[in-house]
């Protein structure tokens, strides 16, 4: 998520996906996986998501295993990206972090913070109710 205000908005959608990308395979060629990104996009075969890549998307063997998809609004950017989950290296998310800000800060959530998420998780989204609320 971008908030509105930020000087990475002035990028067009375009340029602000392949900026984000060539982070996403910086990190991942640092883990050793030898990705390249598309140049544009592939002949549609399929109405999936990852047989379908299109420019600036990350390849492995001209294969696509990321993608994203961008929403801007008066409030900013959300940038919405997957990955293959079978390429990613240990510290993927380390490895990203450290593209994508010039600070990057660890922290960790407190035992109460946990136990009051688990209590959420156990006493409303694990109920009947709530996974057959459709």
């Amino acid at each position: 998520m971008v908030p509105a205000g930020c000087p990475f908005l002035k990028l067009g959608t375009a340029q602000s996906y392949l900026s984000i990308h060539e982070k996403v395979s910086e990190a991942l060629r640092e883990g050793g996986v030898p990705v390249t990104m598309a140049r544009a996009a592939s002949p549609k075969v399929s109405q999936a998501c990852f047989e379908n890549a299109v420019a600036h998307d990350v390849l492995l063997e001209d294969r696509k295993i990321a993608g994203a998809a961008q929403r801007r609004s008066k409030f900013g950017l959300l940038h919405q990206g997957s990955i293959l989950s079978s390429h990613l290296p240990d510290d993927f998310g380390e490895m990203l972090a450290r593209r994508m800000a010039g600070n990057v800060v660890r922290k960790t959530a407190g035992r109460n913070f946990i136990e009051a998420a688990e209590a959420v998780a156990r006493e409303k989204y694990a109920t009947e109710g709530w996974l057959k609320r459709f």
